[in-house]
């Protein structure tokens, strides 16, 4: 039996760590922007309606945002979550793209990136087994 030593747990720790704040504040920003699609503030069923969207997809967009926030904070749920969360900053993408909107593409491009590995880093949980 071999026991490890605090420097060897250090990096995989350090990791962990990282992907746990990452995924918090990921969770927290879609908190941000989902509660007042929700309740119907922040001016967000006008843009929607310039965009061309229906009434109702402001609210569904802000329900399936906060549902991935809850879902990105348990890992076994995490690759759902991300994947859900990725799907619609891809929607909102296309959407700014479509309308001239391309200072508006970076954040949801960024977001993309971090829910990916999000979701990917916690696969193993979705699919029902842990890493060793």
């Amino acid at each position: 039996m071999t026991l490890a030593t605090p420097r060897t747990l250090a990096p995989r720790t350090g990791v962990a760590i990282a992907l746990w704040a990452v995924t918090v504040l990921s969770s927290v920003f879609f908190t941000l922007m989902g509660l007042p699609k929700v309740l119907g503030q922040g001016g967000w069923a006008g843009r929607f309606a310039t965009w061309g969207y229906p009434p109702w997809f402001v609210v569904v967009v802000g329900v399936a945002e906060l549902a991935g926030a809850v879902m990105v904070l348990i890992p076994r749920l995490a690759t759902l979550g991300g994947s859900l969360l990725a799907v619609i900053m891809l929607g909102a993408v296309a959407t700014h793209l479509l309308h001239g909107e391309t200072a508006r593409v970076l954040v949801p491009l960024v977001m993309v990136a971090v829910l990916t590995i999000i979701a990917w880093v916690r696969r193993s949980r979705f699919l029902g087994y842990a890493p060793r």
